[in-house]
């Protein structure tokens, strides 16, 4: 009976100290502790939290942690970029070697495979959003209109391998941005509101697939052949990641183009039109890449003759 007394009287004893019998409010929480000194590093505590007790340290850890610093952007952040790449270029073993830019090769196949990237990611997501938008096709249907294009470019592949090896790069990528602008040239000057897939859209889809697997080999192929095999995969990576941020650029200006309402002919006309005139530019770049001489032509390895075994004497 004592102890029951005693918890119900502890129960009830907040509401009777209170005025009019209403509980009283919880006291305010303690006040945050004091921020870390600028000398300190992120996430390490003070040498003071480290002599407190190994609950308050932890909680002070987390608490007074300071977040860090926001980078910089805009015209403020040019010198930290300067810095990075000046930086990358005195570093023994650069990410980027800046001296792969002085091989006419390297520097021209990475500047056209930017360019040429712009324009193969704006025109794929160009031709589905108007394939789907104004000619009112469905997922599926759009994805049968856009089949020509690799179905020629997997057939003639080989062709261009070929005559890439013979002839040289330029000799076939030049011709191929051609013809890609070519094809952008034809979806703006033939397709209207009224679909025609046979007349006004086939033609197009055959010539940009022809004109993409003309390309895009040759780059690969100019951009690596005269940086030596000690940079072969540096080189490459290179290309490919200027391959990515064309086509990152592309379908940014593609989305800064149609805008953000339901995109009217029009627009998809201008679309075109910056797409051929970005293949024509990467064009530009390609024609001065020179043949590959005699000496970086791919050496025939001679495979040793099959040993017989001898005959087992007597």
């Amino acid at each position: 009976p004592a102890a029951l007394s005693s918890r119900i009287s502890s129960m009830w004893q907040p509401a009777l100290s209170s005025p009019a019998g209403f509980p009283v409010a919880p006291p305010p929480p303690p006040p945050p502790p004091a921020p870390l000194q600028a000398q300190q590093h992120y996430g390490r505590p003070s040498s003071s939290s480290s002599s407190s007790s190994s609950s308050s340290s932890s909680s002070s850890y987390f608490a007074a942690a300071a977040p860090p610093a926001e980078p910089q952007r805009g015209p403020a952040a040019l010198p930290f970029r300067s810095a990075g790449v000046s930086a990358n270029g005195m570093h023994p073993a650069p990410v980027l070697p800046l001296d792969l830019f002085r091989i006419p090769s390297f520097a021209l196949s990475t500047s056209a495979t930017l360019l040429f990237g712009i324009s193969t990611g704006a025109i794929l997501l160009t031709n589905v959003l108007f394939l789907t938008g104004i000619w009112k096709y469905s997922t599926v249907e759009a994805g049968m209109a856009l089949a020509p294009s690799p179905i020629i470019a997997a057939l003639v592949a080989p062709i261009v391998g070929r005559v890439g090896s013979r002839y040289g790069e330029r000799i076939v990528g030049v011709p191929g941005a051609l013809i890609l602008a070519a094809s952008t040239l034809w979806f703006r000057t033939r397709t209207g509101v009224d679909p025609h897939f046979w007349r006004d859209w086939f033609p197009g889809a055959c010539m940009s697939g022809l004109g993409i697997n003309m390309v895009f080999p040759m780059l690969q192929s100019s951009g690596v052949r005269d940086v030596g095999p000690e940079r072969f995969s540096v080189a490459n990576a290179s290309t490919r990641a200027a391959l990515q941020v064309g086509s990152a650029i592309g379908v940014a200006g593609l989305v800064a183009v149609l805008g953000n309402s339901a995109p009217a002919l029009d627009r998809f006309h201008t679309a075109w039109l910056l797409i051929a005139l970005f293949a024509v530019l990467s064009a530009a770049l390609i024609l001065p890449i020179r043949q590959a001489s005699s000496g970086h032509a791919t050496a025939h390895v001679t495979r040793p003759e099959p040993v017989t075994p001898r005959a087992a004497t007597a």
